[in-house]
């Protein structure tokens, strides 16, 4: 099996057995094998491939990348994409390699084809590309490459990651103007992307949605109160045993819904003296770059504008949840989500979920999908469900757009009065678990 036949299986299996662990264990055994022979198309091919199949050996991602590194100059406008796509899908962190790519992309940008580019940046911000004289030089070619590229090729540049961490002021406006005269040729996923971005734009970057033409702004209010078809993901194993923890303790909550262009894991039905709402988000090991504790910066993202808009945002992390064990008396479960024999990445909270429930921690948010248990209660009214019938399993979704939210979209001011003040300790919260 050579460098070509390879990279042709590599191409067919991502298409038809991406599952296969074992058959993509062989393929990263044979292309180690024949790393140095193999040529820079050869290799974004093979990227793509991984990329495609999600599948995530961190011994084949270590060894690749000295090859890759070595070859980054040569690769032309698909590998390069196929490079960062890959990285961003299986969350591999490589601060060098992510900013030696964006340098290579800026080098040979007349040579990128547009799409490409929009990928490109995409991965890079959600890489958590920090290099500030990287970000000005994207920026500045951003605006001429993307007229280049057909509505259908640029309803992919409106990106809240991109434009949250990302692209100048000047850029950010450029893509949300251009959006709203392209948006009758976007999917139900560009539109939830393009409501997201439109918050974030208006919570971090308020100067950039005040220089918006009225008409752009009103398109954008008027996207967050229409209906956006969206499917979600179902919650994991480790959401419902927290949620049944909390309903053992009598802690009225409600599972995975959305809030806004938002997805929420779990959020408390008691406000806060402050009026604030209270959330939780369940952390599981796709929350982080692979084999790390660090957080993927998307992540870092939804929680500060989550945070702007007036929740309480708290964490339970996976590894700290499985350190108290099934019945919750301090003995070691298996970590969910783990590969057998993995070690498991350290905490950056020594306190485990007592600090994480009980104490505000200032991190980051996870998204989840949409229904809810029990019946509606305040949270619910004021984050302005939808009419709807509610489910009581996973059946028909609500899908409330949140007309307190699509408000203070509007007007600028924060939904439900919410106030930023100080936290109070709950100590009932999980004291079952802890006791």
């Amino acid at each position: 099996m050579d460098a070509q036949y390879i990279t042709a299986c590599v191409q067919k299996a991502a298409a038809l057995r991406k599952h296969d662990v074992q058959l993509w264990k062989r393929y990263s055994a044979r292309i180690l094998e024949l790393k140095e022979d193999l040529l820079p198309e050869q290799l974004g091919y093979i990227l793509w491939g991984y990329g495609k199949s999600s599948f995530v050996d961190a011994h084949f991602f270590s060894e690749i990348t000295p090859t890759v590194q070595e070859r980054l100059p040569q690769f032309q406008s698909h590998a390069l994409m196929s490079l960062m796509w890959c990285m961003k899908k299986v969350k591999w962190k490589d601060r060098t390699l992510v900013e030696a790519a964006a340098r290579h992309s800026l080098d040979v940008v007349d040579a990128l084809r547009p799409s490409d580019f929009i990928k490109v940046a995409n991965a890079a911000a959600a890489l958590g590309l920090k290099d500030p004289g990287l970000r000005e030089a994207m920026s500045k070619v951003a605006v001429p490459k993307l007229e280049e590229t057909f509505a259908q090729q640029f309803r992919d540049a409106v990106n809240p990651a991109a434009i949250g961490c990302l692209w100048s002021d000047a850029v950010v406006e450029y893509l949300l103007e251009r959006f709203r005269r392209i948006f009758i040729t976007a999917r139900p996923q560009h539109l939830m992307k393009a409501y997201e971005s439109a918050v974030v734009c208006r919570v971090l970057q308020p100067q950039v949605w005040r220089s918006l033409s009225n008409e752009a702004r009103q398109f954008y209010v008027r996207l967050s109160q229409r209906h956006i078809p969206d499917k979600g993901r179902e919650p994991t194993a480790l959401h419902w045993d927290v949620s049944r923890h909390l309903a053992d303790l009598g802690e009225a909550h409600r599972n995975a819904f959305r809030w806004g262009p938002f997805n929420i894991d779990i959020g408390l039905e008691e406000l806060e003296a402050d009026e604030r709402r209270r959330c939780l988000m369940v952390d599981a090991p796709t929350a982080f770059f692979h084999g790390t504790d660090q957080y993927f910066p998307t992540r870092h993202l939804q929680h500060r504008v989550l945070t702007s808009l007036g929740w309480d945002v708290r964490r339970v992390r996976w590894d700290d949840w499985a350190e108290l064990g099934p019945s919750g008396d301090g003995k070691k479960a298996p970590s969910p989500g783990a590969p057998r024999g993995s070690r498991r990445a350290p905490s950056c909270f020594p306190g485990a979920v007592v600090r994480l429930v009980l104490v505000h921690v200032p991190f980051f948010f996870c998204p989840a999908p949409v229904w809810r248990l029990g019946r509606p209660g305040p949270l619910a009214r004021r984050a302005g469900s939808s009419t709807r019938s509610v489910p009581t399993g996973p059946g028909d979704a609500p899908r409330p757009n949140g007309t307190a939210f699509q408000q203070g979209l509007a007007s600028g001011a924060a939904p439900g009065g919410a106030r930023h003040g100080g936290v109070q300790k709950r100590g009932r919260l999980f004291r079952a678990i802890i006791d």
